[in-house]
């Protein structure tokens, strides 16, 4: 009796945390008032604390709900830090967690794996790197940013631990990416409604606007984008039924449509190689049918594409001629200068842009922000940098050694596709702040275990 009335008391104060929140909304946008911008900010806040109180697993699926929402869901405009309504929704669930832990009524175990490690040493790196950082205020912030990463790591690790939980998180990131999908079609293919931001792109003597959606850049769209159809991919080809992978199938068709129309070349290029891991770890009599479906997809893009696609594809590689890739091309270089300058603390995390001006090639374009992972971890943290990175390819490497002898399940193979497209990305992308770096790992390490029945409570079928 008391836990109906307690459940009636809280649908009712949702009820008007949700109502409050959309008529403020109404009047902000209306208006332009920032009072009722305000409070319906803190109406949405205060309605996701209440759900995500009851069950920190709620607050897996909020965070993925705001983690696309990088622009339109900031509560600091013009700040020069960004909060948005994913940090407030990662901070709920990390109380949540507490609190229940506190009451007794979340007692899985916390597993600390290798990757953990090299996460958590990573943060470490950071640290290291403060003292001798020729930018200490901005290293502190990222050092910070860092940690909060660690945790949002450790929080889907440990709460995707089921197979209705990680079915459901999956459901939610394809779900996203769809939308978004859609969001970056409709500003490709009709400008003038532009629902959200685009960035201008030169190209043949005209400009073009990259759909970037709610994004800051449309490279993280492309990043959210190709996350999404290879999970969705994958977990399609491990459906028992055509109609079980319908939902799925139709998923990764519109994200991966919404990926070509961001222009990303990276995105394209990591789309591919999660494709492959897609077909590659599909049950083995679906094998052959996955490879034949992508190769038909490949020659589709080719022949239907609009122009300025093929242009950008044919781009792909071209160091001499196109200034974006010889400028990444050359800032490989400057970048190894800069560790066998700085090899012990490095230039300070954050800090890579207050150096590079002195090593920058002056033939590239004028952008002082690393744009690859591997090396500009060692440039910016030193040594240290350079060891947490290791540690970080060892633990993957260990997870996926020791599920070397076991059928692939589908919560393991969308998980690797989603991480091997942001890893080889993340060559071409500076991705260290990007959350879906973070989530994918995540996932393949809680597939893992939840295919060895390690903190699992169902068992999960081996396809």
């Amino acid at each position: 009796m008391r836990r109906g009335a307690t459940a009636f008391l809280m649908s009712r104060w949702l009820s008007v945390a949700v109502s409050l929140a959309a008529a403020c909304g109404v009047v902000a946008v209306r208006v332009g008032d920032p009072v009722a911008l305000t409070v319906a900010w803190a109406s949405i806040a205060f309605a996701l604390g209440m759900v995500i109180m009851r069950d920190p697993i709620y607050g897996l699926y909020a965070m993925l709900l705001a983690l696309p929402l990088e622009v339109a869901g900031q509560l600091t405009p013009g700040a020069s830090q960004m909060i948005t309504l994913y940090h407030v929704t990662l901070v709920l669930t990390l109380i949540a967690w507490g609190v229940h832990r506190l009451r007794g009524t979340e007692t899985a175990p916390f597993r600390f794996s290798l990757l953990h490690a090299g996460l958590l040493a990573l943060v470490g790196a950071a640290v290291w790197s403060l003292p001798f950082s020729q930018n200490p205020s901005a290293t502190g912030v990222a050092t910070i940013r860092l940690a909060f990463l660690f945790l949002f790591f450790s929080v889907f690790e440990h709460f995707a631990r089921e197979e209705r939980t990680m079915r459901r998180v999956l459901a939610v990131l394809t779900g996203t990416a769809a939308v978004f999908g859609a969001v970056a079609l409709l500003q490709f293919l009709f400008p003038s409604l532009n629902p959200g931001d685009t960035h201008p792109l030169l190209i043949g003597g005209h400009v073009l606007g990259r759909p970037a959606a709610f994004f800051v850049d449309p490279n993280y769209l492309a990043g959210f984008l190709s996350v999404g159809a290879v999970v969705a991919l994958g977990r399609s080809l491990h459906a028992r039924t055509l109609r079980e992978a319908a939902p799925w199938l139709l998923g990764a068709f519109v994200s991966a449509a919404g990926l070509v129309a961001t222009l990303s070349r990276t995105g394209w290029v990591g789309v591919v190689l999660g494709a492959v891991i897609c077909a590659v770890t599909a049950p083995r009599t679906r094998r052959p049918r996955a490879v034949a479906v992508l190769l038909v997809a490949a020659v589709l893009v080719v022949v239907f594409a609009p122009g300025i696609v093929l242009e950008r594809l044919r781009s792909i590689g071209d160091v001499q001629e196109d200034p974006s890739i010889s400028t990444r091309v050359a800032m490989l270089a400057s970048t190894v200068e800069i560790i066998r300058d700085h090899p012990i603390f490095g230039t300070g995390l954050a800090a890579f842009d207050e150096v590079y001006p002195a090593y920058r090639d002056p033939d590239t374009l004028v952008v002082f922000r690393p744009h690859e992972i591997p090396l500009a971890l060692p440039a910016e943290m030193g040594i240290m940098g350079l060891l947490a990175e290791a540690l970080i390819v060892a633990g993957v490497i260990q997870v996926f050694v020791q599920r070397r002898r076991r059928a692939w399940t589908a919560w393991e193979s969308a998980a690797l596709s989603g991480l091997a497209c942001l890893a080889l990305q993340s060559l071409f992308q500076y991705y260290l702040y990007f959350e879906y770096l973070w989530l994918m790992p995540a996932l393949f390490l809680a597939a893992d275990r939840m295919s060895q029945g390690v903190g699992s409570d169902t068992p999960v079928e081996a396809k």
